[in-house]
């Protein structure tokens, strides 16, 4: 019997890293966004738990799933019942640091690069310190309230910096029931320089995350992005 599953997270905490790191697996099948505007469901009339069951079937694969994001969430809520129907276990990846999560969203917006296949230009960008900080409050209150959504679940929590650093590879194995073997990541880094040279106005930033209580996020080692 397969496994369903599904990447539960926020934007820009490294659902493409672990969808691809996942998909390196021969027996585990990770689908994208398939609930995002213009993608498979969209175009689908069937009901969920159909469009599951037949469209995301694959007869090779032991563990199948796919990224509900906050935002598809938002769109069909509805689909908690059907991971409730069909077993779901859950994945809820998180990013412990938030200004990296705001830095990694804010850069691919000013790029237009949203997937981690190719690096960003890495002309300095202009940070307003005070969206950087309401951001960080909104990724904040927004993964507290993911973590309660998936609070009856069978889950494991795990975060960006850990599977970034080649960490946990063997707890997702045997999380989602699959022989363990050796993931590959499958994207890039794309940025690759440190924050104090991604940003221009990286002194008037840390002064005013330090006002806000928040500066131990430019403290934290870099997982670049």
């Amino acid at each position: 019997m397969v496994q369903y599953f599904s990447v539960v997270s926020l934007g820009r905490s490294g659902s493409t890293f672990l969808e691809r790191l996942l998909d390196s697996h021969q027996q585990v099948r990770c689908f994208g966004e398939v609930f995002r505007s213009g993608e498979l469901y969209s175009s689908s009339d069937k009901t969920l738990r159909r469009f599951v069951e037949e469209d995301l079937h694959d007869p090779s694969s032991r563990s199948i799933g796919f990224k509900m994001p906050w935002d598809n969430i938002i769109d069909y809520p509805e689909i908690f019942a059907l991971f409730l129907d069909l077993n779901f276990k859950i994945i809820f990846l998180t990013r412990h640091n938030k200004f990296d999560q705001y830095l990694s969203m804010k850069m691919a917006q000013i790029t237009g690069k949203w997937k981690s296949i190719e690096r960003y230009d890495h002309d300095p960008i202009h940070i307003d310190p005070d969206e950087a900080i309401n951001y960080i409050r909104y990724f904040i209150f927004s993964d507290e309230s993911l973590n309660l959504l998936c609070r009856k679940f069978t889950r494991l929590d795990i975060s960006y910096e850990e599977i970034s650093a080649g960490h946990r590879y063997e707890d997702l194995q045997t999380f989602l029931g699959v022989d363990q073997t050796g993931l590959k990541p499958q994207t890039i880094r794309a940025r690759s320089v440190p924050r104090s040279v991604a940003i221009s106005n990286y002194d008037q930033v840390e002064e005013a995350l330090q006002a806000a209580g928040m500066v131990h996020y430019l403290d934290e080692p870099e997982v670049l992005s």
